[in-house]
């Protein structure tokens, strides 16, 4: 009896648990069957929706459980921003589980019945629930609005070199800004006619930095916004649109009104590549590229405002040259929220320009060095079989002391795949030749190629490229021929022809055997044409100077250049208008000679 009367108690407390649970459907639902319960009732991005739907109230008999299915589709494309509102399907339906009931016989008692759907966390928008158990029947509708998040973090002073360590910058105004992207629609359609501005409204709300420069808001929806700073001393700050959509964390660094930063590096050549399909394979020593031009361009051309009344005018863009050591620098550039990032750009004739982009606020010491490629102007190709070979120089007048780089092309156009084969693991080769037939350089020679057999395959449209390093002629020729080909296929030769530059202008060059008399260089003059005659015995760096009796440069002939062998004759009236007694001075890498010089007019 006492087992019979707790079951009838605990029958009791089930059937008024039923008889709340029906008693309180969602609001403004009636109680004709069926109607949905939603839980919670207002719900947001962060909670978990529950629907129960009531089919109706059991009174004495067993009711079977319920499957249930649904499914969410979205019936509006608007383009937006998200969280942007957009409508929702929620397709439901039900059937009852005919599965055996293990407990029998049913407890009696009074209780809404029905399926049970966990639509779990939604998208902030406009829903509709269909029975479509019942002839697609509209049960309920609802809206899910923007879960509420929170935006906090820490101001602090820019402090070069390192970003974001700095001080913090206490008594700082943080505003924060509700956005729109207007967004035209049809109302029908929900189509997009164009996207139209970004609207920021006034400020919902502001905070003032505490002592370690921190700030934050709470409770604001999840959307867009813009976050502003502003700070004796310091430039105004302002974050673009933001998309929030949980719990954000935005640390700020404050310029000076005054910031600037630096940069420098070093811009250097290559003087062996090797190319597949346009992609540089490099190798051998980087060299120093001096004259090379460098610039900065900002993002945008601003003034900046200083502390003390004055202004920093920033041009679009800055420019250097290089040095014989390759350096550049710009010691000092104004650093502002708009003109960052900045974009440097390296370029020098038969070299290919390289650019690279990067912010003075994160790196406001900064280094840029520079790796240029040689370009190749002057060209030649021949085409066999449907395979273009081409030669290349990176120009076709050269000065004594210029190196001379070429490089070699292979594309297959025809419409098959075609396979080089090789006896050993060097695969390009390069002569230079005074012609007829006399060879001044072979690339190949010397070299200690692995004996293997190596292969080379172009599909249709593929390219090949082989950078040689560069050569240096021991004299000035008046013409030369470069060819380049694949080792050991002749067929694959392509060649161009180059010349030099008489080394210093006004200068009558003999290229006649010398007498072997002397190892060095000497001079002599005569007088009666004005005329110095500088002999030189072997290639080697001169520098020739006229200087006046109390020791003033009059004029400098050659500064450190590489002269090859044979008889320079220099007309000094072409070089200095004084007369009378000079001296001239020679120096080469072994000896200093003077010789006494009247000029007579």
């Amino acid at each position: 009896k006492k087992i019979r009367s707790l079951q009838q108690a605990v029958l009791s407390v089930i059937a008024l648990s039923f008889s709340i649970f029906a008693a309180s459907p969602a609001i403004g639902v009636s109680q004709t069957y069926p109607y949905a319960i939603l839980t919670p009732t207002a719900p947001t991005q962060n909670d978990s929706v529950v629907m129960k739907l009531i089919l109706g109230n059991n009174s004495s008999d067993c009711i079977s459980p319920y499957l249930s299915s649904f499914r969410i589709i979205q019936t509006s494309n608007i383009l937006c921003t998200a969280p942007c509102l957009q409508y929702y399907l929620i397709k439901i339906g039900y059937a009852p589980d005919t599965r055996p009931i293990s407990r029998r016989p049913c407890p009696s008692y009074v209780g809404p019945y029905g399926p049970t759907y966990l639509f779990g966390v939604l998208n902030f928008g406009d829903y509709t629930v269909v029975d479509t158990t019942a002839g697609n029947d509209t049960v309920l509708s609802f809206f899910v609005n923007e879960k509420n998040i929170s935006i906090a973090g820490k101001v602090t002073k820019w402090n070069a070199p390192v970003y974001n360590s700095g001080p913090a910058v206490v008594g700082a105004k943080v505003y924060l800004h509700s956005t729109y992207m207007v967004m035209p629609q049809n109302n029908l359609t929900h189509a997009i006619a164009a996207p139209g501005p970004l609207i920021i409204y006034p400020f919902i709300d502001s905070a003032v930095t505490d002592a370690s420069g921190a700030y934050s808001f709470t409770g604001p929806p999840s959307g867009l916004y813009m976050v502003s700073i502003y700070a004796d001393t310091y430039q105004a700050y302002s974050t673009p649109g933001m998309l929030l959509t949980k719990d954000t964390l935005l640390n700020t660094v404050l310029l000076p009104v005054n910031a600037t930063g630096s940069l420098g590096g070093v811009v250097s050549g290559y003087g062996s590549c090797h190319y597949v399909n346009n992609v540089p394979y490099c190798t051998g020593a980087l060299m120093p590229v001096p004259g090379c031009s460098v610039t900065v361009t900002f993002h945008r051309s601003i003034i900046v405002p200083l502390a003390e009344p004055a202004a920093i005018v920033m041009p679009a863009s800055l420019a250097t040259v290089t040095d014989n050591s390759g350096h550049y620098s710009f010691p000092s550039i104004a650093v502002t929220y708009d003109n960052q990032p900045i974009t440097v750009t390296a370029f020098k004739t038969n070299y290919n320009q390289k650019s690279a982009s990067l912010s003075l606020i994160t790196s406001p010491n900064a280094t840029q060095n520079f790796s240029l490629e040689a370009s190749y102007t002057n060209s030649n190709t021949i085409e066999k079989n449907g395979i273009r070979y081409t030669l290349a120089t990176d120009k076709a007048v050269y000065k004594l002391t210029d190196s001379v780089f070429a490089r070699y092309t292979v594309e297959n156009a025809s419409a098959a795949a075609v396979t080089f084969s090789f006896g050993s693991g060097c695969q390009y080769d390069m002569n230079v030749v005074k012609p007829p037939f006399d060879t001044l350089y072979h690339y190949l020679k010397g070299k200690g190629c692995i004996t293997m057999i190596t292969e080379i395959t172009l599909q249709p449209n593929q390219t090949v490229t082989m950078d040689f390093p560069g050569w240096k002629s021991d004299s000035a020729y008046d013409s030369l021929r470069v060819s380049g080909m694949l080792a050991g296929l002749t067929a694959s030769a392509a060649s161009i022809d180059i010349r030099f530059e008489q080394p210093v202008t006004g200068i009558n060059f003999s290229a006649h055997a010398m007498a072997a008399s002397f190892k060095g260089a000497m001079i002599a003059f005569d007088r009666s044409s004005n005329v110095l005659k500088l002999s030189v015995a072997s290639a080697q760096s001169i520098q020739l100077n006229l200087y006046g009796l109390d020791g003033r440069k009059i004029a400098e002939l050659f500064s450190r250049e590489q002269c090859g062998p044979g008889v320079y004759r220099l007309s000094l009236n072409k070089f200095t208008a004084v007369k009378g007694c000079i001296i001239a001075k020679l120096k080469t890498p072994t000896s200093v000679s003077v010789v006494p010089v009247t000029i007579l007019r």
